[in-house]
């Protein structure tokens, strides 16, 4: 079926975007806000619609990015996206900031290696080839994420050095050194974000389900779940 006006959302990094779609094309707001999204995702979604010339009854969809990243920000697109999902009885699909980074890259003629800052000196990433992701999502140590790459098959036929991209790229290159001096690293403030055009037309291929099985992407327990205070 035809997805006309479409939502996307993603709030699992200290960038917010907000995209609709409609036959006029794409309406895009971005802000950061250092993860505090609670107050600002509501404005923006309105914001984006009315400028999109959209009203909320008339989507046909609602695209959210399931993380790995924040949990507080996960939990908010989330939260909201299953709202909207619920409200207006429309399907929901959730889609990994990685695999929309993945597929940004999808032309790119070597191994894409998106990453997101997990704190604790460890980052979230996987490996991508023709925007197709090849390797499991994983949680480790700058160090040990690059190890892992290099050790994977995907980057021995490769035609091209393996590509670092998402928000914590710079993190990992600094951190890496001469393990990744022949890596080409897209830390450009463009690149900071999770790109949201690249969400929405995965959640359109996806198709998207009832907004009761939307499940985040975590890739580890919380603090809260760890019982850290």
């Amino acid at each position: 079926m035809s997805r006309s006006h479409i939502l996307a959302l993603d709030t699992s990094t200290e960038l917010m975007a907000v995209a609709v779609q409609s036959h006029e094309g794409v309406v895009r707001i971005e802000a950061e806000r250092g993860l505090q999204h609670g107050a600002e995702l509501a404005p923006a979604i309105t914001s984006a619609l009315a400028a999109a010339s959209v009203e909320p009854p008339d989507l046909d969809l609602v695209v959210v990015g399931i993380g790995p990243g924040s949990f507080t920000g996960v939990r908010i697109g989330i939260a909201t996206a299953k709202g909207l999902a619920a409200a207006r009885s429309v399907p929901v699909a959730g889609v990994s900031g990685l695999d929309a980074f993945g597929w940004r890259y999808r032309h790119y003629l070597g191994p894409v290696v998106p990453t997101v800052d997990g704190r604790k000196q460890r980052v979230y990433g996987a490996t991508y080839l023709e925007g197709e992701r090849v390797t499991d999502y994983v949680d480790l140590s700058a160090r040990d994420l690059v190890a892992d790459v290099l050790s994977g098959s995907a980057v021995h036929p490769a035609a091209a050095p393996p590509l670092l991209c998402g928000p914590a790229a710079r993190l990992v290159g600094d951190a890496t050194g001469e393990a990744t001096a022949d890596w080409l690293i897209d830390a450009s403030a463009a690149g900071r974000a999770i790109p949201i055009d690249e969400l929405l037309e995965l959640g359109v291929s996806r198709g998207g389900g009832p907004a009761r099985e939307l499940q985040p992407l975590y890739l580890r327990r919380s603090e809260a779940e760890l019982g850290i205070r």
